[in-house]
């Protein structure tokens, strides 16, 4: 069971979201409290910013590989996450860009989400159902942004260290 949460995380994240969300839904229903609407709405909005955080994180990876014309393609990481495995290697300026665009793209996502945000009305003559997506949406563009500089910090299997890695590369070529 141990492996199969390992590998599945995605997939068992969504489906405890779906479920949520039917529950949610269907006890709204039944009942009319505003309680369960107002969390079915924070759930499917937080888990929509977090997913769609990792794919543009993902594709900020894979499209600077592209752009910089190395051969590369999706796939799983050790322990089951998406990842992006570049077939060749990267000079080191070529590996800080790559290294950087993925939590750049994740980061633009978290920006475009919060100028919804703002840009939707809020409050006063609006249903409590508007504030709670505005809220929500605020909060898992913080979370998600929070996560993304996060990952930035030079530590082991982050984007920060292998940037990091690539930019003192370039720094002691520089220097001779």
């Amino acid at each position: 069971m141990k492996k199969f949460y390992r590998t599945h995380k995605i997939q068992l994240l969504a489906a405890a979201v779906l479920i949520e969300f039917g529950y949610g839904v269907a006890s709204s229903w039944q009942k009319g409290s505003q309680y369960e609407i107002a969390l079915t709405i924070v759930w499917v909005v937080v888990i929509s910013i977090a997913i769609a955080t990792v794919i543009s994180h993902e594709m900020g990876h894979f499209l600077m590989a592209k752009k910089l014309g190395l051969t590369c393609r999706f796939t799983r990481s050790e322990r089951g996450n998406p990842a992006v495995r570049i077939e060749e290697d990267p000079i080191p300026s070529q590996a800080l860009a790559i290294f950087l665009a993925g939590p750049l793209g994740g980061l633009a996502i978290d920006i475009v989400a919060i100028g919804i945000a703002l840009l939707c009305p809020n409050g006063g003559q609006f249903p409590v159902y508007v504030t709670v997506l505005h809220t929500s949406i605020i909060e898992g563009a913080v979370i998600c942004g929070i996560a993304n500089l996060f990952n930035l910090i030079p530590v082991k299997r982050m984007d920060g260290a292998h940037a990091l890695v690539a930019w003192r590369s370039i720094k002691a070529t520089r220097c001779v």
